[in-house]
């Protein structure tokens, strides 16, 4: 009798201690269920009389029910507890993609088959003609993400920051921070949490906001050197981004150094930071008015910015398809009853090479440049050429993120103009429907000369 009270206790205890954790819970409602049960046992085995024989057979098979019950929940909480996490960047060591070619392996919430990108494109001459419609949106979870991909997405979102800002608390008066950032929309917060995934979870993501903003920041200086920057000299970046990253990493190299705890040292870090994203500060250029900036490497340098070799790049469309989910806009315009399709990539007009490099990879499009604006634009318009190679290229390396919505919508409208089903009033007001569900197109004012 003491027994059962001992465990009915141990029980309710361990419920009320454990309330967080479902499986614990569970154990403990098993503990209650046990004392219960062998207090019946107990119960009828003294009054056999009354209860007769089968019934206290009844009970110890009860009983014998229940620990098994209980050995099974224990077992599964040993099994959850030591079962391995793998580093989703196990799957790439030394190629830039699996054998496959793309990301791997994904869960689908559909029961769909598993599935992976095809092999990495070597000729643009697609020809599949589009006929099938497809859903609006999907719920996918990957397994992980490509690093070409995150290098890609980097070029389009990610920052190499230093801040040098005075601070009385720093023996030398001033206080300076590296890190790398990325930036995005509250929306994409499980974008984030993949490529921090990716970096073995280190930095953190920022809190939810009044601004619907989230970030991703890495600002330990022993991460910055040992994972950021070798990720970004083993995938190396295309745009101009590159050039901060070669300071960045000089100026990483001084931290460690400690420089940056002496005058000295500061000065030469400030060199550095004079020739990154925009300068110097009023602040700082008045505190050292004689710093000279060290020279930028320029983007000709970097072997990646040949503008033939993006096609033949070693996980070149995963770049792409990362350097798009960052960038790339898909609009669907009208006038009347008149449809017309957009994809674009607008850049600072210092990366048009990216740009021209990006009308040879998917062999369609023109470049835009603006008379008052330092931004040129990659843009293709042709229904034929949306349907031959952005679709396909897009269907085998896909867009993440909150733009993939866009896209999928994006080529929903493209397959319904291919069939001519716009021209029919059910097919407009499919399209119409599928405009006002996407952004507005962004207005890049001022005059435009268009190169073929």
């Amino acid at each position: 009798m003491n027994i059962t009270l001992i465990l009915f206790l141990i029980g309710i205890l361990g419920f009320v201690l454990n309330r967080k954790n479902i499986i614990l819970m569970l154990i403990s409602i098993e503990i209650m269920l046990l004392a219960i049960t062998f207090l019946i046992l107990v119960s009828s085995l003294n009054m056999d009389d009354i209860i007769g024989q089968t019934y206290a057979i009844y009970i110890i098979v009860v009983a014998g029910a229940e620990s098994a019950i209980g050995l099974a929940i224990l077992v599964a909480f040993y099994r959850l507890i030591n079962s391995p996490v793998k580093n989703p960047r196990s799957n790439y060591s030394g190629d830039p993609a699996p054998p496959s070619g793309g990301r791997g392996p994904y869960l689908h919430f559909n029961l769909l088959p598993v599935v992976s990108s095809c092999n990495l494109i070597q000729s643009r001459n697609y020809s599949s003609v589009l006929h099938r419609k497809i859903p609006t949106h999907t719920s996918c979870v990957w397994a992980g993400l490509n690093p070409s991909f995150i290098t890609g997405f980097s070029d389009a979102e990610g920052s190499f920051v230093v801040t040098i800002l005075k601070n009385p608390r720093y023996k030398i008066g001033w206080n300076v921070q590296a890190r790398f950032q990325i930036k995005l929309n509250e929306k994409d917060r499980a974008l984030l949490l993949l490529i921090q995934n990716y970096f073995d979870n280190i930095g953190y993501i920022s809190k939810i906001n009044d601004r619907s903003t989230v970030e991703f920041r890495v600002s330990d200086i022993t991460s910055l050197n040992n994972i950021i920057i070798p990720h970004f000299e083993k995938y190396q970046l295309i745009t101009n981004k590159y050039g901060d990253l070669v300071i960045f990493k000089q100026i990483v190299s001084l931290m460690l150094e400690n420089k940056h705890t002496t005058l000295e040292g500061l000065k030469e870090i400030l060199e550095h930071r004079a020739s990154l994203n925009w300068g110097l500060s009023k602040t700082l250029k008045e505190s050292f008015p004689s710093i000279i900036p060290v020279k930028r490497v320029k983007i000709e340098n970097n072997i990646l910015s040949n503008l033939s070799s993006l096609p033949l790049l070693p996980g070149g469309g995963n770049w792409v398809a990362g350097f798009s989910s960052g960038e790339a806009n898909f609009f669907i315009t009208m006038s009347g009853t008149k449809v017309w399709l957009r994809f674009s990539i607008a850049q600072d007009s210092r990366d048009i090479l990216l740009l021209k490099s990006l009308v040879k990879f998917f062999n369609c499009g023109y470049i835009a440049q603006y008379k008052n604006r330092k931004v040129c634009e990659f843009i293709v318009t042709k229904i034929n050429d949306i349907i031959i190679y952005i679709i396909p290229f897009f269907d085998q390396y896909k867009i993440e993120g909150s733009k993939y919505n866009d896209y999928v919508k994006f080529k929903e409208a493209a397959i319904l103009i291919k069939n001519k089903e716009h021209l029919t009033e059910k097919g407009l007001n499919k399209i119409i429907e599928l405009k006002n569900s996407l952004p507005p197109p962004a207005s890049l004012e001022g005059g435009m000369n268009k190169n073929i």
